[in-house]
């Protein structure tokens, strides 16, 4: 006992600033059993000396009692074995069986791929047209507003010196525009006409932009005629 509480001391000095205490009990424990093991295993020779020697009956009593302890004792440590042993985690290698999650995984990836079918490429004539719509609305929103030019009441020459603003603000307009998107534009609705779609109400005026319906519309208009591989929808 004595040599046990002695290890539990040193062991806890040596961890004394981690403070495992678990440690300082294991090494109790594992001098217990050692001491235990020994002083057992003096028990039958204790015995038969004693026997041998002819004591008195209450040796004997003492012998028949330490043999019970030294019995008791073979059962405690083969019981913490066993507990121990049970205290092991087990690890179970079970065969995958396929079950109902699985074809549900395949019906998601069937809907993905469903899905990833329905989104136009950032490269298609479908996105395309949208993008140009978009981008002839912004550029008519940071022109300049438009000038006002009233001729009612004026002479002919008035009337030319009147509209000589607006007609400078449509020119430049109109040369802006034919720079930056006309192009552009235009080269759409040739791939839309290319493909059959009627582009007869923005063909004629794409190149000017002064169109009856805004181009803006019509391009959208377009956009929606098209699948997102590109076809004509029915």
């Amino acid at each position: 006992m004595l040599a046990s509480v002695l290890a539990i001391g040193f062991v806890f000095l040596i961890n004394r600033n981690d403070l495992d205490m678990s440690v300082a009990v294991e090494a109790a424990v594992a001098t217990f059993v050692t001491l235990g093991i020994v002083h057992s295993a003096r028990v039958p020779w204790l015995l038969v000396q004693r026997i041998s020697e002819k004591e008195n009956s209450l040796s004997r009593v003492w012998g028949i009692l330490g043999i019970f302890f030294f019995c008791a004792f073979l059962f405690c440590v083969l019981y913490a074995g066993a507990w121990f042993y049970t205290m092991q985690p087990k690890v179970v290698i079970e065969a995958r069986i396929p079950d109902g999650r699985d074809k549900r995984i395949a019906e998601l990836q069937a809907e993905t791929a469903g899905l990833r079918v329905r989104i136009p490429d950032d490269r298609s004539l479908k996105t395309r047209s949208l993008q140009a719509a978009d981008e002839f609305e912004r550029f008519w929103k940071r022109q300049p507003k438009e000038p006002t030019c009233n001729q009612a009441g004026l002479t002919p020459a008035q009337q030319q010196e009147a509209i000589k603003p607006c007609a400078d603000y449509y020119n430049k307009r109109t040369f802006l525009y034919q720079q930056a998107l006309a192009p552009k534009i235009m080269a759409i609705v040739a791939e839309f006409k290319g493909k059959g779609a009627s582009v007869m109400n923005i063909e004629n005026c794409a190149s000017t932009a002064f169109c009856g319906i805004p181009i803006a519309v019509q391009l959208r208009a377009l956009s929606e005629q098209l699948t997102a591989q590109d076809d004509l929808k029915n």
